[in-house]
Parts: C-alpha cells; structure tokens; sequence
C-alpha cells in the first residue's frame, strides 16, 4: 500500500458551471474551506469536486442535497437523472445563463513528498442529445519540482474535446491515462493513486465525502452515526 500520503493542492473548473475558469488552491495541509451565506452556492461548487472526483462517479446523490443520512451510504450507485441536481446540470448550469451545448472540465492536483497527482473528468453534453461523452483522466509524476499540469482548454478558453485532449497532454512528464470508462478508471485509481487492494476501498472513501459533505449534517440536525461508521469504514 503506498505511504505518501497525497494532499489536495489545488482545484480547477473550466467551463463548468457557472464558472468559465476557476482555480481552487487549498491550504498547506490540503484542507478546502468556503465561507458564504445561505444560498451562496458553497454546496454546489463543493459538488463540482467532491465525492465526484474521488471515484469518478457522475450517478450519485452527490449533486443532490441529502434529506437525511440514514441509509445515505448505501445510494452510491444511484441514477440521479430524475433529480434537480444532476451532472449535467452541474456541466450545463442553472437559470438563465444555463448553457445549451458544453464541454467542460473538473480536476484536481495532490502532492506528497514523493509524487505529483492529476485527477479529472471531461464530458461533453448538449441539451436533447442521447450521445453523452465522458472522459476520465490521470497523470502521475514523481517530478516534484515542477508543478505538474495538464492542457483542458486552447488559448481562446474554449474547452478541448477528447481527441484534442489527449492529443495535446500525451508528451507530458507524467504517466498520462485518459479512459472512457468511470469502472477502469477506478480500476486504476483505486491501485495506481490511493494503493488500495480492493477497489470496493475507493467506494467507501467516496461514500465518507458524500457524508461529510451532507447539507443534512452542516446544519447541525443529523445523527452522526452514519458518519463515523463511514469514516471508521474508509479507514
């Protein structure tokens, strides 16, 4: 199992939901807090990264707010697309700057002492299509000196799709994986990235961000039983 122990160093939309181009960068230690008032938007951009990025699952409940945590942990392979919140709302956007047609970009940068990882799903999505292309992505480095990156967009902003993608990133230093399947992909991550011998490991990590993350739970009215047995799991 490996022993670095990987901290967030920073987080990156591009052309995803509201946000044209962002970047996240997380403390020295790798902890990520937002600070705003209600309705402020803290818990959607929260589920632009989390537990989404953790195994890559785009059919959870993680884009919806949870109306309690029983049982919470037992819906990580829900279909949310009868759901208000769904991937490609969260791609797409809400309201009247909701997009028609998009393709777009979120992924994330750790660090340990020994190695650099990206980690990121692209999709494309347009409105009344049945076609809908994802991709998942990886680059592991164990060059620590030079800040490890990856191209998503070209010089205009506009978001690369698959082909041009991996076009582009294919002579990075870094092993570079893009895959178009979420199942090999957490294949890989679950070995390759978090050491895992068992990918169902990856699954229980994912599920313990989906608690934590429970709007149920910030509020402060939720049984934290659910959580601890999650993190006791995840352990």
């Amino acid at each position: 199992m490996n022993r670095d122990i990987l901290m967030p160093v920073c987080f990156y939309l591009r052309n995803f939901n509201n946000y044209q181009s962002l970047d996240v960068p997380a403390s020295t230690n790798g902890n990520l807090t937002l600070i705003g008032e209600n309705a402020a938007g803290k818990t959607t951009l929260a589920n632009c990264f989390f537990p989404m990025l953790v195994d890559g699952s785009i059919a959870t409940p993680s884009f919806n707010p949870a109306k309690g945590t029983k049982g919470l942990d037992k819906s990580t392979s829900r279909n949310s697309s009868n759901d208000s919140r769904t991937f490609e709302g969260m791609l797409l956007g809400w309201g009247i700057g909701a997009m028609k047609v998009r393709t777009g970009y979120s992924y994330m940068l750790l660090k340990s002492r020994d190695r650099q990882v990206i980690l990121g799903i692209g999709a494309h999505r347009a409105v009344g299509d049945k076609r809908k292309p994802t991709w998942w992505f990886a680059a592991i480095s164990e060059n620590i000196e030079d800040k490890l990156t990856v191209e998503t967009t070209d010089k205009n902003g506009r978001s690369l799709e698959k082909d041009e993608f991996i076009d582009v990133n294919g002579s990075i230093d870094a092993d570079f994986e893009v895959f178009s399947s979420v199942g090999d992909y957490q294949k890989y991550v679950s070995d390759k990235v978090y050491g895992f011998v068992d990918v169902r490991h990856l699954h229980q990590l994912a599920v313990t961000c989906r608690l934590l993350a429970s709007p149920i739970l910030t509020a402060g009215n939720a049984s934290i039983t659910p959580i601890l047995d999650a993190m006791k799991n995840a352990q």
